[in-house]
């Protein structure tokens, strides 16, 4: 499932003002970004992509069952 990691940080010092946060869409990302722009801050967005389809390793015996 594709999440995304939005970060708000001070334009000039680059310092995070909120803490790096994960949300499931960008739904109404642009008015967000639109109100924090006057106050000097930038939103940065990254995105990743969670697995659910891991698979659990096998272990052998000393006798290689």
């Amino acid at each position: 499932m594709q999440k995304f990691i939005i970060s708000v940080k001070e334009k000039n010092s680059g310092r995070d003002v909120v803490s790096p946060y994960i949300v499931n869409s960008l739904s109404g990302l642009g008015n967000y970004s639109e109100r924090l722009s006057p106050m000097g801050l930038i939103v940065i967005v990254d995105s990743i992509k969670e697995e659910d389809n891991f698979v659990e390793p096998i272990k052998q015996t000393q006798d290689g069952n």
